[in-house]
This record gives structure tokens, C-alpha cells and sequence, in this order.
């Protein structure tokens, strides 16, 4: 990366934006925790139900009840709360506010550079998209029932007009060095997450899956008599496995 380009950037306004990024993470682990605990009570409801040869059907089915009424709770309660829907906006309104940004420091979109262009007229032009485009989120944030993100650092400084008084070739390459080359970097490093997460997910759903499968030859020569296992007969292990299996790989693949 152009360290030289990366320097130019204005210090105040290099985390434009931010306050909306800081937001939309604290959305995507709210929509996480909901999603891993109504899975979790879910599978726990059906692991006790399961195992009615082994527990008390009193106690291990009444329980199972419960676990099934709080995994509807967190399900519903991650459902009204338009988590997906409030972090889908404010990475829109996060994404959006950073190109508008870039594309008036480097003179490209509404905000060409000429000589006979009043600056002013810029700087009233860009405050003008950036609050149309917060006032638009805010709204469709209210619309949700949720707490919309009050941005602090957007506006233009002396600093940032520093760059639209570069050549042309020194726009560009600060453009490519400063947004292109981050979100090049984003993408890379999502990536390779969801890659490791691929592999993990793959691996254990494996693992469970034969678990299953030989659990599921053992009930079937016990059933028929062939040998005769008293807690693979009392218990439904193969439904337990499969739906670990399936448990774990949705853990490890939520977004």
C-alpha cells in the first residue's frame, strides 16, 4: 500500500463514518447472541426429550417444554427487534457516508473540480447528500422501532480540502490507496474468516453426522434383535446427534 498516499488522509476525517461501523457490529452480536441461545434452548429441548429412557419422563419432558418456550422467546425477541434489518441499514447508511466522503475529496461524482467552481457551493452540496442520506436512515431506523446512530465527525474541514488541491494522478492514486485498497483488505480478511469457518463447520458436521449414522445402525440391529442394547433402545440418540450436528453447523456459520 502507498504509505505516502495513507499519510495524506486528514486525520479528523479518516473514521467518517465511524460512529455508524461501531453501530452495525453491536447489531450483528445482539442478532448472534439471540440466534445462538434460541438454537441452543431448542436443541437442549430436544436432547431432554429424547431422553425419556433414561430421565424421568416427568421431569426431563416438562423441562423440554421449558427449553422450547424460552427458544421461542429469544427467536421472537430477535424477530421484533429487526436486528437484521437495523444492522442492513446502518452498513448502508456507513458505506454510503464513506463514498460521499471520498468522492468530494478527490473531486469525483457532484463534486468535480474546476477552477470557476465555487468551493463553497461544495461544501454546502456535500452537508446537503450526507443529510439526506442520514435523515433517510434515521427514518427507516424509526420505522424498525430502533435507536438510530447520531454521526459526530461528518463535515469538512481545511484538512480535507487539502486533497482537492492535488493533481488529478494524486487524487487517483490516494483514492485507490485510501478506499479501494481498505475495502480490498475488508473483503480479504472477511474471507479468510468465512474460510475457517467453513472448514471448522464442515469437520464437526461431519464428525456428528457419522456419529449419528453408526448410532442408527446400532438402534436398527437392536430393534431387530440381533443384539440387544439396552440404553441405545431406551434413547434417542440418533435424533440427538443429527440435531447437534445441524446445531453446531449453524453456530459456526451465523452472520
Amino acid at each position: 500500500m502507498n504509505t505516502e498516499m495513507k499519510n495524506l488522509i486528514p486525520s479528523y476525517n479518516a473514521n467518517i463514518g465511524e460512529e455508524f461501523d461501531k453501530a452495525s457490529m453491536e447489531l450483528k452480536k445482539l442478532s448472534e447472541k439471540y440466534t445462538k441461545l434460541y438454537i441452543s434452548f431448542l436443541f437442549m429441548g430436544a436432547f431432554l426429550a429424547d431422553l425419556t429412557g433414561t430421565i424421568n419422563p416427568k421431569i426431563s419432558v416438562p423441562l423440554a417444554i421449558l427449553c422450547g418456550l424460552f427458544s421461542l422467546f429469544f427467536y421472537t425477541r430477535k424477530r421484533n427487534r429487526n436486528l437484521v434489518e437495523q444492522w442492513t441499514y446502518t452498513r448502508v447508511i456507513a458505506e454510503t457516508i464513506k463514498s460521499e466522503w471520498f468522492k468530494f475529496v478527490v473531486g469525483a461524482g457532484d463534486y468535480p473540480i474546476k477552477d470557476s467552481t465555487d468551493q463553497q457551493y461544495d461544501n454546502d452540496k456535500f452537508n446537503r447528500n450526507v443529510k439526506d442520506f442520514i435523515d433517510k436512515y434515521e427514518q427507516q431506523i424509526h420505522s424498525l422501532g430502533g435507536q438510530y446512530v447520531k454521526p459526530v465527525n461528518v463535515e469538512i474541514t481545511e484538512e480535507s480540502l487539502e486533497i482537492r488541491k492535488k493533481n488529478l494522478d494524486t487524487r487517483v492514486k490516494y483514492y485507490e490507496a485510501n478506499r479501494m485498497q481498505d475495502q480490498m483488505d475488508w473483503y480479504e480478511k472477511k474471507s479468510s474468516i468465512m474460510s475457517k469457518k467453513h472448514t471448522s463447520s464442515t469437520k464437526w458436521f461431519r464428525i456428528f453426522i457419522i456419529l449419528s449414522t453408526a448410532i442408527g445402525l446400532m438402534m436398527t440391529i437392536s430393534f431387530n434383535d440381533i443384539i440387544k442394547i439396552a440404553f441405545i433402545e431406551n434413547n434417542d440418540f440418533f435424533s440427538i446427534f443429527l440435531a447437534l450436528a445441524f446445531a453446531l453447523d449453524t453456530f459456526t456459520n451465523i452472520e
